[in-house]
């Protein structure tokens, strides 16, 4: 197809009639039938021989737009046909090409935000490994702090029921036996805790 030196691409749609841009298939400058005068003025001014719109699944994106033949003829039905094939086959690449753009896109986004993710788990993670800690600490603390007192208690328990510090009642007697297997049970609890907290500190 031959263009002359000066041709330039109608890059403008506005200069292009709207009724064409809606058009299904594409149309040859020889069907004047077809134009008005503005767009066969157009058609002109570009040397424009044939114009296939290309429509995509975003709309019309662009033209397939054709000189004059070489040989000097008219297009024909078959060189239509061939033009709209053309754009039909360039309109599935665009989207086609669209789908795998927005398929890449979609992975960075996902990827953006699995990393995202990911940091909120870790530091979701260490705050939760410090007062984990933090726990133990206390644990470890507590018990050691209880079991002091609790030595002394159960001790003078002890050396009452004995009768070091006088004779005592049966009455008496009995809940002191209980307030001392009270005691007993406390100082095997935090010998658990204390064992619990050297297991976790290795």
């Amino acid at each position: 197809y031959s263009y002359p030196q000066n041709y330039e691409v109608p890059y403008k749609l506005s200069e292009i009639r709207k009724d064409i841009i809606k058009m299904p298939k594409g149309i040859l400058i020889s069907d004047v039938q077809t134009l008005d005068k503005e767009t066969l003025a157009t058609f002109q001014k570009y040397n424009i021989a044939a114009l296939a719109p290309i429509k995509s699944s975003k709309g019309t994106v662009g033209f397939l737009v054709f000189g004059a033949k070489t040989s000097g003829y008219i297009y024909s039905k078959q060189d239509a046909d061939m033009i709209d094939t053309l754009s039909s086959s360039l309109a599935i690449s665009l989207d086609n090409s669209l789908a795998v753009q927005e398929i890449k896109n979609f992975n960075i986004n996902l990827q953006d935000r699995i990393h995202q993710a990911t940091q909120d788990l870790e530091k979701a993670n260490d705050e939760l490994k410090t007062l984990d800690k933090a726990k133990d600490e206390f644990i470890s603390m507590a018990s050691h702090q209880l079991r002091t007192p609790l030595t002394s208690i159960k001790g003078y328990i002890s050396l009452i029921l004995d009768g070091d510090m006088g004779n005592v009642p049966t009455k008496q007697k009995k809940m002191l036996q209980e307030a001392f297997s009270s005691s007993q049970r406390m100082v095997y609890l935090i010998s658990d805790l204390l064992n619990v907290s050297r297991l976790k500190t290795g």
